[in-house]
Parts: structure tokens; C-alpha cells; sequence
């Protein structure tokens, strides 16, 4: 019988695309991921596992000496399942510590002055206690542990620039030099 193809060709190329095809299944999660900026709805374990499994499979093509695309394959998903978790942890880490510093410029700014002049004190107060609420939820939620970390520094920086309400409440008075003895 005349075939149009060779046979090993074609092996050789559905081996490939089935391998191809594996090593992109979490593409469409990396896109989804990356268009939400969060991870939720993922199960870490389930991440995890994919890429340990994808790391022995990879291993065990290299050991063996499999043909070339099964190892480019297997390296091409291993990196986009750790891109997959890196990547939205590192994105989601990065967002809150940013809102976590967002009262930074405030502090250093009222530090420079010695004043807080122009600040709604009601803003603060009213900005420490939903900080504060916002990290008692992440806490009895046992959020991970990056929210617990900004949600204390934010709750902190909060607490710091109302004892600075407190603190410059009254204007400095320049000491007289008469008075120094």
C-alpha cells in the first residue's frame, strides 16, 4: 500500500503536537490570571502539583533522551506554570504593599513640616479604622500572609500619622535664648 506521508513523519509530528498542546494548557489560566490581576478561584496545591509533575516529566525526557520536542515541551510548561504562579503572586504582592505605602508621602511630608496643617483630622481617623477593619478581616479570613504583613505596615503608618495629629497639634515656639542659661 503507497502512503502519502511517511509514517515516522507523521508520528514524529502528532508526538509533538500532542505534547505542544499539553505544555500550553495553562496558557488560557496565565490570560485569565493576568486580565483578573488574582489568582482566586485557583487551588495553590493544584499549581503546585501540576508543576512538580511537569518538572518530573521533563526530567524523566532528558534522562531517557526522548526526542528534543518532548523536552522543549516539557521546559515550555514547567516555565508557564511557575510564570503562572510567580508572575500574579509577585502582581498581587506588589498591589498591596503599594496600598499599603500610600500613606508614606503623607508622614514624611507632615515630619518635614512638624505640622499636619491642612489634614482632615475626621480622614484620618475615619482611614486608620477601616485599615484597621480591612486587616481584621484578612486576619480571622487567614488571608495569605502578604495581606497580614501590608495590612499591619498600612494599619502602622496610619497609627504614626495620627500621633502626629496629636503630636504637632501645637505650634513649635522658638526658645529664646534669654531663657538658656
Amino acid at each position: 500500500m503507497y502512503l502519502l506521508i511517511d509514517v515516522s513523519v507523521f508520528v514524529e509530528t502528532v508526538g509533538f503536537l500532542s505534547v505542544f498542546i499539553e505544555a500550553l494548557l495553562g496558557a488560557p489560566q496565565l490570560i485569565k490570571n493576568h486580565k483578573n490581576k488574582s489568582t482566586a478561584g485557583m487551588s495553590k496545591l493544584m499549581v503546585f502539583l501540576w508543576t512538580f509533575g511537569d518538572v518530573f516529566k521533563t526530567t524523566y525526557f532528558l534522562i531517557r533522551r526522548a526526542p528534543i520536542q518532548f523536552w522543549i515541551c516539557g521546559l515550555l510548561q514547567v516555565s508557564i506554570d511557575l510564570f503562572i504562579f510567580v508572575f500574579v503572586e509577585t502582581v498581587g504582592f506588589l498591589s498591596v504593599f503599594i496600598e499599603a505605602l500610600l500613606g508614606a508621602p503623607q508622614l514624611i511630608k507632615n515630619h518635614k513640616n512638624k505640622s499636619t496643617a491642612g489634614m482632615s483630622k475626621l480622614m484620618v481617623f475615619l482611614w486608620t479604622f477601616g485599615d484597621v477593619f480591612k486587616t481584621t478581616y484578612f486576619l480571622v479570613r487567614r488571608a495569605p500572609i502578604q495581606f497580614w504583613i501590608c495590612g499591619l505596615l498600612q494599619v502602622s503608618i496610619d497609627l504614626f500619622i495620627f500621633g502626629q495629629i496629636l503630636f504637632y497639634r501645637k505650634p513649635y515656639k522658638k526658645v529664646s535664648k534669654a531663657y538658656i542659661h
